[in-house]
């Protein structure tokens, strides 16, 4: 069984690989041909991702003993955006490639 200490370091983690995943997007967008939609949904997730991260933030911090089922909703949220993040930076990555294969032929 996982104790709490366990839990939170592992809840951290992830909140702190969120926070890289952000920065490492941003510093892409900065330099990567985007559209104007690609640009408000990144904009869109980032927001939503900042808040997820606030609200887990403000339930670890008042988190007590048991099952917290708005932090469980949260951290799974926060699970999905991950998800969704990554596999944005794929696609981003993928085009990128094409882009530059078409660049050659």
């Amino acid at each position: 069984m996982m104790t709490d200490e366990t839990y939170f370091a592992r809840l951290e983690s992830k909140l702190d690989a969120l926070e890289r995943d952000l920065s490492n997007r941003r510093k892409y967008a900065k330099g990567g041909p985007w559209t104007h939609d690609s640009m408000v949904k990144a904009n869109d997730i980032d927001n939503r991702a900042r808040q997820i991260q606030a609200k887990l933030k403000m339930r670890l911090d008042a988190a007590s003993r048991g099952v917290d089922w708005e932090l469980l909703k949260l951290e799974l949220q926060n699970d999905w955006l991950l998800l969704i993040n990554s596999f944005g930076h794929w696609t981003r990555r993928l085009d990128q490639k094409f882009r530059e294969q078409d660049k050659i032929a």
